[in-house]
């Protein structure tokens, strides 16, 4: 019989980490996001309250996924309660750790979220198959939407640059507008971040990103840059820097690492807007692909995204599906369409703020 417990402060999860690392050794679906390294990074900057739900069978572990809490309370009144899947919007892929495909874990943790106080329940990115499986079964007597499917760009890369250029499947002119826009920029200075640069690449990063996007970069500060400096501690993520002969940043990026599986994912790019005649975000891209390559990866990760310039990699799209259960009550419909407004409305007033103060700088 699998029994379930739940795991919800980081100390336990530590506790855990050789028994975690052992179930994600043998897991066939397993990406970076749910690594022990990358969860550990990302539960640190989570201002929700979130847990994790440990099976065990015969007294071994065999299976964890992560849960996450968002909602309105006033008091010991539930306003509204919604359970997120993984580690979305932050992990890029959605997914569980367990050692094998047995169907009787994923019963095990419909189960548990079954008996859970939640009103709508979302899995998005979803990449892993038992967590389809898990949502289908939630869904059962409820309302299930499947929503549109996310597209990524995955590259394959061969074992050598030269064998990535004869092989490019997108077209002989994409190809060359890349390269054009890596070989721009071969003179300057391309580094990757280290313990004693990561504080100051991290910070470059934010910053193209910010003034690129418009972000709230405090916030930014908290989630992002915690993430990439954690991650970048426990060896799974890398943060390179392009800098101009000025030592001014001219595009930035980070990626998340898997060196079992040998994929490179990247995370977040940005560049300096007053160069993108010249495309230095290209150029990085293109110098990431042949620096994967040279290190053996063997895949190239766009993550999440159908942006066009993906296109000019040689990519293939991965689909990733997004699910919604809500449960049936007029209630509950209530509070979502309250909960939605809510948020929507905190999305103005803080671009309208973001506005104004740039407005006045």
């Amino acid at each position: 019989m699998i029994r379930v417990e739940r795991i919800e402060r980081i100390e336990d999860f530590e506790r855990v980490r050789t028994e975690y690392e052992k179930v994600y050794a043998r897991d066939p679906h397993r990406t970076v996001f749910v690594s022990w390294p990358w969860l550990r990074s990302y539960l640190t900057t989570m201002p929700q309250r979130w847990m994790l739900l440990a099976a065990r069978a015969d007294g071994a572990y065999v299976g964890f996924l992560v849960v996450v809490g968002y909602g309105v309370e006033a008091g010991p009144l539930k306003i509204y309660r919604e359970l997120g899947l993984g580690a979305y919007p932050s992990a890029d892929y959605t997914g569980l750790v367990a050692s094998s495909d047995d169907p009787a874990i994923v019963d095990a943790f419909a189960a548990a979220i079954e008996s859970m106080p939640w009103d709508v329940l979302r899995a998005r990115s979803v990449r892993d198959p038992r967590v389809r499986a898990l949502v289908v079964r939630l869904g059962e007597g409820k309302s299930l939407t499947r929503e549109e499917a996310t597209p990524c760009h995955v590259v394959a890369l061969p074992s050598s640059w030269d064998e990535y250029l004869s092989n490019h499947r997108n077209g002989k002119q994409a190809l060359r507008y890349a390269l054009r826009r890596r070989n721009a920029w071969a003179e300057a200075s391309f580094t990757d971040a280290d313990a004693s640069t990561i504080e100051r690449d991290v910070e470059a990063l934010l910053m193209l990103h910010n003034v690129r996007w418009k972000s709230n970069l405090p916030k930014a500060r908290r989630t992002y840059g915690r993430l990439f400096r954690e991650a970048h501690a426990r060896g799974c993520c890398r943060v390179g820097v392009l800098w101009s002969e000025e030592k001014k940043p001219l595009a930035a990026q980070a990626a998340f690492i898997d060196p079992e599986r040998r994929s490179w994912g990247i995370y977040m790019l940005a560049y300096d807007k007053s160069t993108a005649k010249h495309s230095p975000g290209i150029g990085m891209l293109m110098r990431g692909i042949e620096r994967a390559i040279s290190e053996r990866f063997e895949e190239y990760d766009f993550l999440r995204g159908d942006e066009a310039y993906k296109a000019r990699f040689g990519s293939d799209i991965r689909w990733l599906e997004n699910f919604t259960i809500r449960r049936r009550s007029r209630r509950v419909q209530f509070a979502e369409s309250v909960w939605t407004h809510a948020l929507h409305a905190k999305r103005v007033v803080r671009s309208f703020i973001v506005g104004r103060v740039r407005a006045s700088a």
